[in-house]
């Protein structure tokens, strides 16, 4: 089996546990996701792409629940209701795509933060905690 296969079976596996196991609605979510393999949240997000029927990169409810459903995640309204109300954090009655995807996207490792904050200090000459032109201009040259 190539190594990609074992990543993917042990993916699968891993997320499969994490549904009987958690108690986190988006968790569960992300790892029904990711039992349909790596894709898994890619493809949740082109299909929740293709379901914003207006364009407006914003799925309102019965947007989001047709793009659950369709994806073939098996869910009661309530429990589609619970996790839109979770992602909705304005309340606004819409959510934006990118918020749905930063939090369906599972968190990143304590050591891959850790090298993300030293590449950023090294960065951060002057240490004001920004990163701009400025800053950058030391590597460019």
């Amino acid at each position: 089996m190539a190594a990609t296969a074992r990543h993917q079976e042990e993916l699968k596996r891993k997320a499969m546990k994490a549904i009987q196991t958690s108690t986190d609605p988006i968790e569960i979510l992300r790892a029904k996701c990711l039992a349909r393999g790596a894709n898994g949240i890619r493809g949740l997000s082109r299909l929740f792409k293709i379901m914003d029927d207006n364009k407006n990169k914003k799925l309102d409810f019965e947007e989001f629940r047709k793009g659950i459903t369709e994806y073939g995640l098996n869910y009661s309204k309530e429990e589609i209701s619970e996790i839109f109300a979770i992602f909705d954090r304005d309340k606004s009655g819409q959510i934006d795509f990118d918020e749905f995807l930063e939090r369906l996207r599972p968190p990143m490792p304590r050591m891959r933060i850790e090298l993300v904050n030293q590449a950023f200090n090294k960065l951060d000459k002057n240490k004001d905690g920004k990163c701009d032109k400025s800053s950058l201009s030391f590597f460019l040259n």
